[in-house]
This record gives C-alpha cells, structure tokens and sequence, in this order.
C-alpha cells in the first residue's frame, strides 16, 4: 500500500497512470471522490495486491493514522504556481477561480503529513527513488516512455461530499 498525497495540479493524474503500468500494481486517482462511506475507502485500499492511491484530497483523511507505515509520497509545488494553474483550468471549464484561502488550508493540512517530499519539478528525474520508497521495482525504458505522456484532468473531478464525508466543513 502506498499514497500520494499533494494539492491539485501536481501531477496525481499522472502518477496514479503512471503506476498502474506496472504489472501488479492498481494506484487509483482521487479515490475519495464518488465514495459514500469512509469504510468504503478503507475496503478500496486495503484490497489485496499493491495498492495506491495519488489524490490531492487525502490530507482530509485519517490515511496515515490508520495505516502509519505506508509509504507517502508528497509533491511540492509552489502555490502561486498551483493557484495560476488552477485559475487557468478553472476559466477553461467556465467555473469561477477557485480561493487562494482554501489552497492556503490546504497547504498547511499536506505540510502536517510525512512521508518523502519531492518537488514537482523533480518527479521525472526522481522516479527511480520513488519506487524504491514504495517497494517497487523500478524499469527504465518504462519511466522514460511515461515522461514523455503529458496527463492532465479536462474536466473538473471534485466532489464536495468527499469533503463532508471526511468532516472536512
């Protein structure tokens, strides 16, 4: 088992597609979204095999309470550079600029997690000391191929009721 954890905009999609290229290995993306109960979560990562999950909503969770010693990856990513990206989604999917303040609370909510930190501009060159945090063998011509695949959400996946399930308002 091993999660992501980070705000939007840092590559979850990318790595959650990333991971599940390799044999044995199912990384989900923003699992929390569409769930209805938190027991539903907890079945989804503890299925057999190796699992994960990239999603920038986990600093909601009690994810590192309940399993402590699952590896954690945290990206970094300045959050100026996150807000102009969001900012620029947002007005593509005609929804208005989503709250500096918000991504601020969420700054210090992923700042309390521990786990290994990369910045975002790192995570290319970075891979092979990720799959050895997460125990997973690592396979160059793979890692190069992916780098190479540029994924990003079209379509705005929030779902507020991930949020209230979690206590978060």
């Amino acid at each position: 088992m091993f999660f992501v954890a980070s705000l939007p905009r840092t590559r979850t999609n990318w790595l959650a597609q990333y991971f599940n290229g390799i044999p044995g290995v199912t990384c989900y993306h923003e699992l929390l979204n569409g769930l209805h109960t938190k027991q539903a979560f907890y079945d989804a990562m503890e299925a057999p095999g190796q699992i994960g999950n990239s999603d920038s909503g986990l600093f909601l969770t009690d994810f590192q309470q309940r399993w402590p010693e699952a590896p954690t990856l945290i990206v970094m990513r300045p959050l100026e550079d996150i807000y102009a990206s969001l900012c620029a989604f947002f007005e593509e999917q005609g929804h208005p600029r989503p709250s500096m303040a918000f991504l601020v609370d969420q700054q210090r909510a992923v700042d309390k997690l521990t786990g290994l930190r990369i910045q975002y501009s790192e995570l290319d060159r970075r891979l092979p000391d990720i799959h050895q945090y997460f125990g997973i063998p690592y396979k160059r011509e793979y890692a190069d191929m992916m780098v190479e695949i540029n994924l990003q959400i079209s379509v705005l996946t929030t779902d507020i009721d991930s949020y209230k399930l979690w206590g978060a308002f």
